[in-house]
C-alpha cells in the first residue's frame, strides 16, 4: 500500500511539473475525428495562426471579413484543464471582435488535445469528448 501511495504522489507531481515546464510555442498539426487536418501555430510574441482545410487565419496582420485584424492567444497552465483563449482583434482600434475559448489536455511535451464548444466557439467547452476534441502533435 505504501508503494501505491508513493507512486501516486510521484505521478501527480510529474504531471504538475509538465504543465509548468510545458512550452506551447511552435506549430501543432492535428486532425479531427473525420481526419480533417489543421494546425495551430503559437508564436513567442503571443500571436497565433490557425490553419483549417488549407485556409490560414491569424498572426499579426490578416484580413478578417475585410477588416485588418490580428490573432493573439493567452494560455493559463494554472487551471485544470488548461485554458486557451484566442483573441481576434481589430488592428485599427484594438477592439476585440471575438474571443474563442478552448480547453487543453497536455499528453506529453509533443502531444496535446484541444477541445472546442461545437455549438459556440465563444463559450468554453465543459469537457473532452470524442466529438469536440482534436489531437495535435508538435511539428518538429
Amino acid at each position: 500500500m505504501k508503494h501505491f501511495i508513493l507512486i501516486t504522489i510521484i505521478l501527480f507531481s510529474s504531471l504538475e511539473c509538465l504543465g509548468q515546464d510545458f512550452d506551447i510555442n511552435g506549430k501543432w498539426i492535428g486532425n479531427d475525428r473525420d481526419q480533417n487536418i489543421g494546425y495551430f501555430q503559437f508564436n513567442t510574441d503571443g500571436f497565433a495562426v490557425l490553419g483549417i482545410q488549407g485556409k490560414k487565419m491569424g498572426g499579426e496582420n490578416f484580413l478578417y471579413n475585410g477588416i485588418e485584424a490580428s490573432l493573439k492567444y493567452k494560455i493559463d497552465f494554472e487551471k485544470e484543464p488548461v485554458k486557451l483563449v484566442l483573441f481576434l482583434t481589430r488592428n485599427d482600434n484594438k477592439e476585440v471582435i471575438k474571443k474563442l475559448h478552448f480547453i487543453v489536455k497536455i499528453i506529453n511535451h509533443n502531444e496535446i488535445k484541444i477541445a472546442i464548444n461545437n455549438e459556440d466557439l465563444t463559450q468554453e467547452p465543459s469537457e473532452f469528448t470524442p466529438k469536440n476534441t482534436l489531437h495535435f502533435k508538435r511539428n518538429k
